[in-house]
Order: C-alpha cells, then sequence, then structure tokens
C-alpha cells in the first residue's frame, strides 16, 4: 500500500485519511462509520474524510444537482450523535471538501492499526459516467423548460422535484435506448421490460410535477 493512497501517519500524529470519491452514499457513510469506530478503538488521533463537492453549500443543492450527499450525510453525523463515542466535533476541522475528526483520547486502544487493503474499492469508471451522464442531461432539461428557472423563487422545492423527475425520466429513457442499439435483442428481455415499467413510471411522475408547478407558477 503507498503512503498516500488511504492511509497516512505525519509528524507523530496518527491520521487516518479516507477518498470516499466513487462511493454510492449508503456504502459511503457505513465505510466512514466503520473507519471512525475502529480508528477510535484503535489509537489514531484523527481520520480525515475526503468527500468532495466543495461547491455544494447544503442539502437542497444535493438534492437539485445529485451531487454532494455524502458530505451532507457526514456533516449530519458529525452534528449528530453517531459518532459521539469517539470523534469530538468542537475540536474537528470542517473544511468545503473534507473533514478532519478529531478523535477522542481512548485509554483502551489496542493500537492494531487500520490497513487501507481492507476497505472496498469503488468502482469509479461507472459512476463518474453516471455523474456525467446526469449532469449533462440536467443542463439540457433546465434550458428546455424555462419555468424552472423563473418559478425557482417563488417554490424551489417543488422546482427541484420537477426538475429531478424529468431529468430522471430522460437518464432512464437514454438507458434504455442506448441498450437496445447495443442488442436488438434486447428489447424481448424481462430486463428490458422491468427497466421499460420503470421509465414510464418515470415520465408520468414527470408530467406530474411538470403539471403541478405551472399550475402553481401561473397562480391557479
Amino acid at each position: 500500500m503507498k503512503p498516500n493512497e488511504s492511509h497516512r501517519e505525519s509528524e507523530g500524529t496518527k491520521q487516518f485519511v479516507l477518498d470516499l470519491h466513487g462511493h454510492p452514499t449508503e456504502e459511503a457513510v457505513s465505510l466512514a462509520d466503520k473507519i471512525v469506530r475502529e480508528a477510535g478503538s484503535s489509537g489514531y488521533e484523527s481520520v480525515k474524510l475526503i468527500h468532495g463537492a466543495p461547491d455544494v453549500k447544503d442539502r437542497h443543492q444535493a438534492d437539485v444537482g445529485r451531487r454532494g450527499r455524502i458530505k451532507c450525510e457526514l456533516r449530519d453525523r458529525l452534528a449528530g450523535d453517531e459518532w459521539g463515542k469517539f470523534a469530538d466535533p468542537l475540536d474537528s476541522e470542517i473544511q468545503e471538501g473534507a473533514m478532519t475528526l478529531a478523535l477522542k483520547p481512548n485509554a483502551a486502544a489496542n493500537d492494531v492499526g487500520l490497513s487501507a487493503a481492507r476497505l472496498p474499492k469503488p468502482k469509479k469508471s461507472s459512476y463518474f459516467k453516471a455523474r456525467r451522464n446526469w449532469n449533462s442531461e440536467l443542463k439540457r432539461v433546465e434550458e428546455e423548460f424555462p419555468i424552472l428557472a423563473t418559478a425557482k423563487e417563488r417554490c424551489p422545492d417543488l422546482v427541484a422535484k420537477c426538475l429531478r423527475a424529468i431529468t430522471e425520466e430522460r437518464v432512464r429513457g437514454g438507458r434504455l435506448e442506448h441498450k437496445r442499439a447495443e442488442n436488438p435483442d434486447y428489447s424481448s428481455s424481462r430486463t428490458y421490460e422491468r427497466l421499460l415499467r420503470r421509465w414510464e413510471k418515470s415520465r408520468t411522475k414527470a408530467r406530474q410535477k411538470l403539471d403541478e408547478l405551472q399550475s402553481v407558477a401561473s397562480g391557479s
């Protein structure tokens, strides 16, 4: 394991550095819980969690762009009681793209240490490809439906839901077309039928949200 991969000890302090890029939100949070717990029990002084999304400021922005959810979940955990046994929120350092958790002294620490080799490896290629597809479709939807911008101040939550529903319908539809183009027999498979039903539900939901937004924006 290279010193700069996930684990680092420097300047006489034991610090575990974990980069959560590429992990799904639930997996990233579960992994962070595991590392905080094990580092606190192994005599580490701090844990640095690199979550990215420095431009995402709150949950609303994370929900709209589907970025920064890991950041929001980790901040909620530090502010709550989930890490209270091991981490001190007052001495911890919060940055826009990462957080460094100050761990409480543990007299019963086993000093075994942690190994980055035991951590699950994210499938970064598929993750970043999916994120790029979502973000590019998101921009196209915003340009196609001007009402999303004009009604943003009046009903931001509804705009966010509408934007997400339309984008989700577009992304799912695009995936179906791609699969069908790659394999002509795909249309007769059970997987295709299941994904087609999901896409139809997404399309119905997107239309309902858009109708609701237009109704609210017009004041009717």
